[in-house]
């Protein structure tokens, strides 16, 4: 696993780069806006975490001595996301509105098909956080590297 520098450049210096423990505490609140997001538009839905997070060695070039990638849980809903491609594409403008919130780019889909859809963002540090729905919605992040602390 590595930083997108295709997507972000390769970003900050480590010395610009939050702690992974700092990054992680930002990010998981922005997942949890973006997963309020997405329940609204599945009333009585719930979410079920079906892959614990994890780390996993990040890349020393960007992030320093022991330098580690965080990815969250993924989050997965017991509903779709809309049906209807205008109201799909409003749900994830809407978590994409969450994302730039958080310094990172606009949301932008990458699959877009009748009853598909994945969209990912990407922030200055490498990190992306992935929206996908077939038969459910799911959302996670993975983050740039980082220090570890």
């Amino acid at each position: 696993m590595t930083d997108t520098p295709a997507a972000t450049g390769p970003g900050p210096a480590p010395a610009e780069r939050p702690s992974l423990p700092d990054a992680v505490e930002r990010y998981d609140r922005m997942l949890g806006e973006m997963r309020a997001v997405i329940a609204a538009s599945a009333p009585g839905s719930s979410w079920a975490e079906a892959k614990a997070a994890g780390t996993a060695a990040g890349d020393e070039s960007l992030a320093g001595a022991g330098a580690l990638i965080g990815r969250s849980a993924l989050w997965v809903l017991d509903a779709p996301l809309p049906a209807d491609p205008g109201a799909r594409s409003d749900v994830v403008a809407a978590v994409g509105r969450v994302g730039e919130e958080y310094g990172f780019t606009a949301v932008s889909f990458f699959v877009d098909l009748p009853g598909e859809a994945q969209a990912v963002g990407y922030d200055a540090f490498g990190a992306e956080y992935r929206l996908s729905s077939i038969e459910r919605a799911s959302v996670r992040y993975t983050t740039g590297s980082h220090p570890v602390g």
